[in-house]
């Protein structure tokens, strides 16, 4: 199974697309997850206390027109939330977008260290797929060209 991970940035379509070819290439499943936080009793005005946005319902739509399930969780802690997710489901691979500065992101070193068999592809701003086990020049990960380095 593959499993996307999105936020409510509606530039998460192209982890959605990515996570779908390589599902198809594989002829796996494909799921899409995303994590929202727990705000029971946090909300300041009913603005903070909103849990959809444009961009999730943006999101939702391009999940449901490629047949794929979409999970939501609430927790505050998200790398723990998704790594804990990929144990109970037996996920062996995971698509995320890079970190801006080229570096793996806290997120993903959280996941990577609590799931160390999962691959981890990461996409591009460009959309350009970044395969487990490949480098990432920081310069270009901003132009999408090369791929990040996961410790297996």
């Amino acid at each position: 199974m593959i499993l996307v991970c999105v936020t409510d940035q509606q530039s998460c379509d192209r982890l959605i697309y990515a996570g779908y070819r390589l599902a198809q290439n594989r002829n796996e499943p494909l799921e899409v997850i995303t994590v929202r936080p727990r705000i029971m009793g946090k909300c300041t005005d009913s603005s903070d206390c909103w849990l959809a946005s444009p961009e999730i319902q943006y999101l939702t739509e391009i999940t449901i027109s490629l047949d794929a399930e979409l999970h939501f969780i609430f927790n505050d802690r998200p790398a723990e939330a998704i790594a804990q997710y990929i144990k109970n489901h037996k996920i062996k691979r995971l698509v995320t977008g890079v970190a801006p500065d080229g570096e793996i992101s806290p997120f993903n070193q959280t996941i990577a260290e609590r799931v160390p068999e999962l691959l981890i592809y990461q996409v591009t701003e460009s959309g350009t797929v970044i395969k487990p086990g490949q480098s990432l020049n920081k310069s270009q990960a901003r132009r999408g060209r090369s791929v990040f380095d996961q410790a297996n």
